[in-house]
């Protein structure tokens, strides 16, 4: 996954049922991208997009100043056509040129940088249609060389079923690959499994699927191209994905490397009352939970990290550690590396790293209301998270943090606490950066 790629973790909101503000929800969770549903043809038949086959694209303005909105917010908006619902462009279009040309007036619109094609229902099951979805798709991605293109499709426990891979084997054998292959990993049948377990066995299975096809790919390639899209909390058939398994699932995509994380749907990150109504709700999710902490996991999936990596400083020679299970603040006094630690670090976007601490799962901050301490204790990676790398040319690195433009120091006269508070590079300044188990 490419750190700079803001809708590798873009939750999907339905537009024209009042989806969340995009800047309160998008500086609230830290996610840059939301995924918009769903383009679908008239419902009264045709070849013209439309939002939920009901508000023509030609004369919509309900989407386009939402997508204005997420865009003034500092994010970006992936429009995904199809769904579980509804009647779609492949099936009604004549040609894939002319769905590609009722797609195209979508992608011309609304400037877009990126879609989707979400293949459910007949959509997946019917050969002609997949033959002008996907026809179509190529069509975009010649005349639209830097649109990222992904494809979504339903998950069984051992990952795509034969439909599925038809619609692989499809576009392999036209020669179109997209972006990447996602998989939805839930709705099972299978009340009482561990859906965060059975996700990652799904994905697990679509790599090794994927690879029957693309052979000349290596195992990284092929993860590089698929990716998951989850339901929170309750799902349709009953079973339950808690934000534990949103964590869980969140550090295995980043391992591999995946393509996307995405959710059904921002409109459900809400605690019921009570908890789990007994029913599946479109507005909330149906565990316990506070508002947004779905997406706040998953916007840690937006930046990739290095890998998991400690901090030698050279002020003592001591490993960094965030002690007491990261409550107190990032001291050098460790002389092995354990848990305590590890950290990955994330390449950001804008050409800064940041840190999350493995003990507590949370970024590290220079904490301007503590000094500058350095305490990882941040849900959300923001400006006070984010930190400027410098390599100092003699093996080591230093941090310029961007909440105050001070320099990272292991504080001798502070028993080698960490703080943003120098404003040059010296001893106290550097750092080693390892790989750590």
């Amino acid at each position: 996954m490419q750190n700079d790629k803001w809708f590798a973790a873009a939750p999907y909101v339905e537009v024209l049922s009042s989806p969340p503000d995009p800047g309160s929800y998008m500086s609230s969770t830290g996610i840059k991208g939301l995924t918009l549903a769903f383009i679908l043809a008239p419902n009264g038949g045709g070849c013209t997009p439309e939002w939920d086959g009901s508000d023509a694209v030609a004369t919509d303005t309900t989407a386009a100043n939402y997508i204005n909105s997420v865009r003034a917010s500092g994010g970006d908006a992936v429009v995904s056509f199809g769904g579980a619902a509804g009647t779609k462009l492949g099936q009604t279009c004549a040609s894939a040129a002319d769905t590609a040309n009722a797609e195209q007036q979508v992608i011309n619109k609304y400037s877009l940088k990126a879609i989707e094609w979400d293949a459910e229902g007949t959509d997946e099951t019917d050969a002609a249609t997949v033959s002008k979805e996907l026809g179509a798709l190529q069509i975009l991605q010649q005349n639209n060389p830097s649109l990222n293109i992904s494809i979504t499709l339903p998950s069984t426990p051992s990952g795509l079923d034969s439909n599925g891979l038809n619609v692989v084997q499809t576009a392999v054998n036209i020669g179109f690959t997209p972006n990447s292959w996602n998989i939805m990993p839930f709705d099972f049948g299978t009340i009482g499994t561990q859906m965060g377990t059975a996700a990652m066995n799904a994905s697990d299975s679509l790599h090794t699927q994927l690879k029957g096809k693309y052979s000349w790919l290596s195992d990284t390639q092929v993860y590089h191209m698929t990716g998951l899209s989850l339901m929170n909390g309750r799902d349709d058939s009953g079973e339950f994905t808690y934000l534990s398994d949103f964590n869980n699932i969140r550090n295995y995509e980043s391992s591999k490397g995946m393509a996307r994380m995405t959710y059904w749907d921002g409109q459900r990150d809400y605690q019921c009352s009570p908890i789990d109504p007994g029913y599946t709700s479109s507005t909330c999710s149906g565990v316990a939970q506070n508002q947004w902490d779905f997406t706040k996991s998953i916007a840690k999936f937006l930046n990739s990290p290095q890998g998991n990596s400690s901090l030698k400083a050279m002020a003592n020679g001591d490993y960094v550690s965030a002690g007491n299970y990261g409550n107190n603040p990032l001291i050098a006094n460790r002389t092995t590396v354990g848990t305590w630690e590890t950290f990955k670090i994330y390449s950001n976007a804008d050409g800064t790293v940041s840190f999350l601490s493995m003990i507590n799962n949370k970024f590290v901050t220079a904490d301007l209301n503590q000094s500058t301490k350095l305490i990882a204790e941040a849900d959300v990676m923001n400006t006070w998270e984010k930190f400027k790398q410098i390599d100092n040319g003699d093996g080591t690195v230093s941090f310029q943090s961007v909440a105050n433009n001070d320099y990272v120091s292991t504080d001798l006269n502070f028993s080698g606490v960490l703080y943003a508070n120098r404003i040059s590079i010296a001893g106290w300044e550097k750092f080693v950066i390892s790989s750590a188990p």
